[in-house]
């Protein structure tokens, strides 16, 4: 089914269309524009030809974007993927930065795919250093949910992306939450270890863990974590043993340079094993704690 043609007060939005490409050419071809857009620069009509393409080739799920009584395509707003929670995903021509007009069409879209699509939920991947976007997403009623290490192949290093989620209800004028439904904050996992002081001094030492709590004299029970800040992913809890332990359960840290960690690990001297390169294009390498369990730590 097409896309229907919106309009607000200074915008209309139309189905995206190949034929919009020479237009956002010359918005995706400015580097600044793109600085934080999945691609570069574009360098040639071909490569937004071939952009719009993609984004049209699944279905109607992108509007262009236009001043009302005006042809000229200035950006574009719409959904990603057909599987919820669906992506929203929007860019507009550096020339019009600065004037509520993304916000303008964003909430028009957001409306559109709430009230007549029935999507119950979007979430926006934005980098954390794209200040702009991030105000136009809690702007919105975007609250963020997660984040994501990605690498891009025109990017020297992994960029850290803040996943930011938006229910229908809350868009409507419910309260801030979870929906209806449960979710999950996070996952935090706890390992059986002989010697839960042992254990803290070697995380702590060795492993460059941060003690967050213990509990007990002796300790019996404690939380180390990767971050420096409290509440972040990296967290491990370490209980007594109730019996001698079998290390089986492993643990995956994803980290921001696994370089960096293995070089440190091999100068404490607890013999990580060599960084292997997996199929699916992730580089990590293990270590085993002082009970034998093995930590996994990987990177893009």
């Amino acid at each position: 089914m097409p896309l229907p043609t919106l309009q607000t007060a200074r915008l209309e939005l139309r189905q995206l269309s190949l034929a919009d490409a020479p237009a956002l050419h010359e918005a995706m071809r400015d580097r600044l524009a793109m600085a934080y857009w999945y691609q570069p620069p574009h360098e040639s009509l071909e490569a937004t030809r071939t952009t719009v393409w993609e984004m049209t080739r699944s279905g109607p799920n992108y509007w262009s974007i236009r001043l009302r009584d005006a042809e000229r395509c200035l950006g574009f707003v719409g959904f990603v993927g057909s599987q919820p929670p669906q992506g929203f995903a929007y860019f507009l021509h550096r020339e019009f930065w600065r004037r509520g007009l993304m916000k303008e069409a964003a909430r028009e879209a957001l409306d559109f795919g709430f009230a007549r699509l029935a999507l119950a939920q979007a979430e926006a991947w934005i980098d954390d250093a794209n200040l702009p976007s991030l105000a136009l997403a809690r702007a919105l009623g975007f609250r963020p949910v997660g984040e994501l290490a990605v690498r891009r192949p025109h990017q020297p290093n992994p960029r850290r992306m803040l996943v930011c989620g938006l229910w229908a209800h809350h868009f409507h004028g419910g309260p801030p939450g979870w929906g209806n439904r449960p979710d999950a904050v996070c996952v935090i996992p706890e390992l059986a270890v002989n010697d839960v002081s042992r254990s803290i001094r070697f995380y702590t030492e060795k492993l460059g863990f941060r003690l967050a709590f213990s509990l007990g004299d002796p300790v019996r029970y404690a939380a180390v974590t990767l971050s420096a800040w409290s509440g972040s992913p990296g967290e491990i809890r370490l209980t007594k043993a109730a019996q001698p332990v079998v290390p089986t359960t492993r643990v995956t840290f994803k980290v921001d340079n696994v370089d960096l960690f293995h070089a440190r690990y091999a100068e404490k001297g607890v013999q990580p094993a060599a960084i292997e390169v997996m199929p699916w294009n992730e580089r990590e390498f293990i270590v085993r704690d002082s009970d034998g369990y093995p930590l996994r730590f990987t990177s893009l």
